[in-house]
């Protein structure tokens, strides 16, 4: 497959939509199904086997070099590594579990996400890593992504009072500043072991019971015994998970960011830094054609540069630190100087033949002199999918992600992007009020988007053009009011060249003062016309509210984004199991 990019460069670009978008860069459509129950899957279930086949030959038969090793031993070696650290932290909480046997010669399936309750969508990664795992007789690795920021501390949940549906947000700890994953900690002890009482009471009048109640108590153990959050959060999962029936492996990234073929990734990186550089930020500049993005910041901001220093697609920070540190880099004297734009990180010798074992082996040496050096989102997925997975798979969100991903691996490493997995599932939750029927449940949410505009159309015409809304007897007694507004309303038409041509032109104006009197006129005439219709306006403005609470409502009880951990067992598993096809 060959993969044809249109590269431009940052500084030249005025106006990104100009530019001509590459015609082999079609952009992903993707969006998740409405249906509760429903599972999007791309490529299609029968077609990920020989997908899946097709990756592996292709990376096996490559003769791509890597700073002067194979990549195809630098895969064996990755791997190895990879199902290693896996097993090993699996084990920690999971010790008799029948774990397949372990080799890099073994079809390996990856996903991931950071360690948060996530809704069920993102939750079916898991289970489709574990089924397509199993049916190349292969192992599934789940990667917690832990050097990413941790947002929210708590979960949404909906809110039913006096008949009405809102939002609201339960949390298990204090809010904090945002700091990575593995920095996290609990801050209040007493809100995090209340966390699932305090869901379970604000599900009651929906007459749920929530998983949280029964995962929560293990996710407390865990911290209460010294493991980190993250650490906690992730084997509470996996051990439901295995209750269920998989048998996925677990590994922190941070954990996989410390390997030997991790820093061999990070050498060749940052020893080609300026062709990466130049080559991310016109992936990325490309994607925000192709996808009319006009905000500067997304999906990631391009890489910065200040002279010869070139920032890296790397987070640097030391532990403790609550917030990461961009990595950058120049050259010095044959060397590497690595910085996070204010404290020297590292010096990299430049290699002379190629051969990155000297650079690799500084970047080794980081853990003991307090830097811990993690991918940044395009890299994770490029580590990921070039150096360990015969097989990644990826909700919607990092399906779009990588798009610029399988640029920079065409570009920096001369190889067809291996295809990937795109799967979600909607699940919603049984939000029907105890109190009510389930036709009494369907009127609390009738509304939809036209509705509401509908009224507010309603609204403005009537403020605008109340003499539409008279009746005949009235409208006879108006006569001369209508005719006269009319009469204003042509003259206001016709001088709407003098008004384009004194926005253009600040020496053209309009001879007299009319047009400020005419308005002035308008808006008498529109009140006089009004006068008895303000009965009509209040029964629309009440409609619109009615309207615009229901549809509040209707994007509370249809919502997909709620946590996996609200949800009932007993409806949750079928569905995440017949969504992988179990």
């Amino acid at each position: 497959m060959q993969v044809k990019i249109v590269l431009m460069t940052v500084a030249t670009v005025t106006d990104p939509f100009s530019l001509p978008a590459s015609d082999a860069w079609l952009p992903l459509r993707l969006r998740a199904p409405a249906r509760h129950g429903e599972t999007l899957a791309r490529p299609e279930w029968g077609e990920l086997a020989p997908a899946l086949a097709r990756n592996r030959e292709e990376f096996g038969e490559t003769e791509t070099q890597v700073g002067g090793r194979l990549l195809t031993q630098l895969r064996q070696s990755a791997r190895r590594e990879l199902l290693t650290l896996a097993l090993t932290y699996t084990r920690r909480f999971a010790p008799d579990a029948t774990l397949p046997a372990l080799s890099e010669e073994l079809p390996l399936v990856l996903t991931g996400h950071q360690p948060v309750l996530f809704h069920p969508g993102v939750w079916a990664k898991n289970f489709a890593a574990s089924r397509l795992a199993g049916e190349v007789g292969g192992i599934a690795v789940n990667l917690v992504v832990d050097n990413d920021t941790r947002g929210s501390v708590g979960v949404s949940v909906p809110i039913l009072a006096d008949g009405r549906v809102t939002r609201g947000q339960i949390n298990y700890d204090v809010p904090q500043p945002s700091l990575p994953w593995e920095e996290a900690t609990v801050v209040d002890r007493e809100l995090f072991r209340s966390f699932p009482q305090r869901v379970a009471e604000a599900l009651r009048p929906w007459g749920i019971e929530p998983l949280l109640t029964s995962y929560w108590p293990e996710v407390v153990t865990s911290v209460e015994q010294g493991e980190r959050l993250v650490d906690a959060l992730a084997s509470a999962r996996n051990r439901l998970e295995r209750r269920w029936g998989l048998s996925n492996l677990e590994v922190p990234l941070g954990a996989v960011c410390q390997t030997e073929a991790f820093h061999w990734f990070c050498a060749d990186l940052l020893c080609r830094l300026p062709e990466v550089h130049r080559v991310y930020n016109d992936t990325v500049t490309q994607y925000r054609v192709v996808n009319r993005v006009r905000n500067a910041q997304h999906p990631v901001p391009n890489l910065k540069s200040e002279g010869e220093t070139l920032e890296a697609p790397f987070w640097v920070w030391k532990p403790g630190e609550r917030k990461r540190g961009r990595l950058f880099a120049r050259a010095v004297d044959g060397a590497i100087l690595l910085t996070d734009g204010e404290r020297d990180v590292a010096t990299l010798p430049m290699p002379a033949s190629g051969d990155l074992c000297c650079a690799a082996r500084e970047l080794a040496r980081l853990a003991a002199t307090g830097w811990k050096l993690r991918t940044r989102a395009l890299t994770t997925t490029l580590f990921a999918r070039v150096f360990l997975a015969d097989l990644f798979v990826h909700g919607i969100g990092g399906a779009k992600y990588d798009e610029m991903t399988d640029r920079l691996i065409a570009k920096l490493y001369g190889l067809p992007a291996p295809t990937f997995l795109t799967l979600t599932t909607t699940v919603h939750l049984p939000l029907v009020p105890l109190a009510a029927s389930e036709e009494q449940s369907g009127e609390l949410a009738a509304a939809t988007p036209e509705d509401v505009a509908r009224v507010e159309s309603q609204i403005r015409q009537l403020e605008f053009h109340p003499e539409e809304f008279l009746d005949s007897d009235t409208r006879r007694v108006r006569a001369d009011l209508i005719a006269e507004k009319r009469a204003l309303a042509a003259e206001q038409l016709a001088s709407e060249p003098w008004r384009r041509a004194a926005s253009v032109s600040p020496g053209v104006r309009q001879p007299d003062g009319s047009g400020r009197t005419r308005c002035q006129r308008l808006r008498e005439l529109n009140g006089l016309l009004f006068s008895g219709l303000e009965p009509r306006r209040d029964d629309l403005v009440r409609e619109l509210g009615l309207l615009r609470a229901e549809l509040q409502a209707t994007r509370v009880l249809k919502s997909r984004e709620f946590s996996f951990g609200l949800f009932p067992e007993a409806m949750l598993r079928p569905i995440l199991m017949q969504s992988a096809g179990r």
